[in-house]
């Protein structure tokens, strides 16, 4: 098990003082009990809500992810409480999925993994290199591009994030811009780093959760007759080869999985007993193994993208 620092500097004990008088107050102020609306306004403010929901897409499609955005992630992503969430995005893994890290709620770094990217604005500020997820493109895109990493902050997130679950100390040209290190187990942070952590688990499954309560997980690539199906795709000349099929049992439908290999993807078609197209699954979000929430059923169908087959299995 690693072992705590004994003792913080001056300086490193003045930052967590700032830190903790910004999370308490942000505690307090979550901790408010909610205003009572009545009926009559209630019903004023969902209709509203509804009208304005119909001229604001819920997030943007362009421009799509790419190494040193900075994304606002969409608010259906995430329950309510939390405020908007922006993340940078540090690296493409090249299997569908990229490297995001969150920006903190606070105006100083709280932890040795998280860095002062920038004084303003502060929303911006503080990265999180300890909290950094890979999530998949059709999660990420659920979002809005709002900002850039200079090349200089991208490399700074970079170098504390490479360090992170490691007892390498951060380098003395960026050990000023962090936060202090945990002493004891009794740290208040600790609390923090939970409850931070959790939204992972939300933005994951979101798709699922918010629109049907159901996510299809898609069945193992890896056993033999599956590998095999999928080399002889990636071989074929053929431009659509069905290397998997497997029965929805609870809503007796069929799912047939093709590779477009000279398209690099995944095409998922749903039918029903007869063999007929069906839009059954609509609606209803494509999970892969190792990988999270890949996409969503549309139209009877599902297409999930890869740089290489070899990502599926």
């Amino acid at each position: 098990m690693k072992s705590f620092p004994q003792k913080r500097t001056k300086e490193q004990t003045a930052t967590l003082g700032d830190w903790l008088a910004q999370w308490h107050l942000d505690r307090k102020l979550r901790e408010c009990p909610e205003q009572d609306v009545s009926l009559e306004n209630q019903g004023k403010d969902q209709r509203a809500e509804q009208d304005f929901g119909r001229l604001i897409r819920p997030f943007s499609e362009e421009p799509v992810p790419e190494v040193s955005q900075i994304r606002l992630l969409s608010p259906s992503l995430i329950s309510g409480g939390r405020g908007p969430t922006y993340v940078a995005v540090l690296g493409n893994t090249g299997t569908g999925c990229y490297l995001v890290a969150p920006f903190s709620r606070f105006q100083t770094p709280s932890l040795p993994y998280e860095i002062l990217l920038r004084d303003s604005p502060a929303a911006l500020s503080v990265l999180c290199l300890w909290n950094a997820r890979s999530i998949s493109a059709f999660v990420l895109s659920q979002s809005w591009c709002v900002s850039q990493l200079s090349e200089a902050e991208l490399q700074d997130a970079l170098a504390i994030c490479n360090l992170a679950g490691q007892s390498d100390s951060i380098p003395e040209t960026l050990a000023s811009r962090v936060g202090p290190p945990v002493c004891d187990l009794e740290d208040p942070r600790l609390e923090y780093m939970d409850e931070e952590g959790e939204m992972w688990r939300e933005i994951v499954f979101f798709p699922a959760e918010a629109e049907t309560g159901v996510c299809l997980h898609i069945p193992s690539l890896r056993d033999v007759s599956q590998e095999n199906a999928m080399q002889l795709a990636a071989d074929s000349t053929d431009p659509l080869i069905c290397i998997l099929a497997f029965e929805v049992k609870l809503r007796r439908l069929f799912v047939h999985v093709f590779a477009k290999p000279a398209e690099k993807m995944l095409f998922l078609v749903v039918s029903d007993s007869l063999g007929e197209s069906s839009l059954g699954l609509d609606g209803i979000a494509v999970s892969l193994r190792g990988i999270g929430v890949v996409g969503q059923f549309k139209s009877g169908q599902s297409l999930i993208h890869a740089e290489d087959l070899a990502d599926f299995r």
